[in-house]
């Protein structure tokens, strides 16, 4: 099989890893960095096969993100697979596509479910792109099918001009997460979204400001302004011979 490696850390020091299965989305989020992509993976190797490569290069925990994962026509099939296989399974999704049924058809193969939260108003979330108008109403309801189910729940909230003022610990409370990470807003240099972008002490505001809360599992947030995960998408396109299976 062929090194997809190249060029990127040892999975011993990054054990997990992005998987865009799908770049559509029905949300447009302000800081999505997907949307810049131009090809889709599954597109390019079965699922599969991709879990086989994944798995023999070590990494132990897939995130299965898009785009809107929910919208990748099989999803189900994907978890099956991956669980099977014995990976710690994240689905990454906006929530709005998140129903009891299909909660219940994906639970048994899930760990995780992250959902994205950056403030407890409406009107903020709409500005930063989403959905339109019923994301928080979105994610309370997921939230409240999560604690019938074994699937632990996590919130990721970016930090921008438009929240980093916020005191978001009782909502997060209501929503009993088990982990909750908090993002400074990626610096994209585009002039539409500099106007929501903060500084280093403005973050760090935000943390002194939210950091005194425990989370269901014990812990208290994670405060993370640098990405620790590698995106599926750059590994496999390091590798020139991606179509070659050994």
């Amino acid at each position: 099989m062929k090194n997809l490696t190249k060029g990127f850390q040892s999975s011993t020091f990054l054990d997990s890893i992005n998987w865009h299965i799908t770049l559509k989305c029905n949300y447009n989020c302000k800081f999505c960095s997907v949307k810049k992509q131009k090809s889709t993976i599954t597109e390019i190797l079965d699922a599969e096969t991709i879990l086989f490569r994944l798995y023999d290069m070590g990494f132990e925990k897939i995130n299965l993100v898009g785009g809107e994962p929910l919208l990748y026509p099989f999803i189900y099939d994907i978890t099956k697979i991956a669980k099977k296989m014995g990976f710690v399974i994240t689905l990454r999704t906006n929530g709005s596509l998140l129903t009891s049924s299909k909660i219940a058809i994906l639970s048994p193969y899930l760990d995780w479910i992250e959902l994205p939260l950056d403030s407890s108003k409406e009107e903020i979330e709409k500005e930063l792109g989403r959905g339109c108008g019923k994301h928080i109403q979105n994610i309370q309801r997921v939230s409240n099918i999560l604690k019938c189910t074994d699937v632990k729940l996590k919130i990721n909230t970016i930090i921008t001009k438009l929240n980093c003022k916020e005191d978001l610990k009782p909502f997060i409370r209501a929503l009993n997460p088990d982990k909750w990470e908090i993002f400074k807003a990626p610096n994209i240099k585009d002039e539409i979204y500099s106007k929501f972008l903060i500084s280093d002490q403005e973050f760090l505001n935000y943390q002194k400001l939210n950091e005194d809360i425990i989370l269901k599992s014990g812990d208290k947030p994670v405060f993370n302004q640098h990405k620790n995960t590698i995106d599926l998408c750059s590994v496999l396109l390091a590798s020139k011979d991606i179509n070659s299976v050994s």
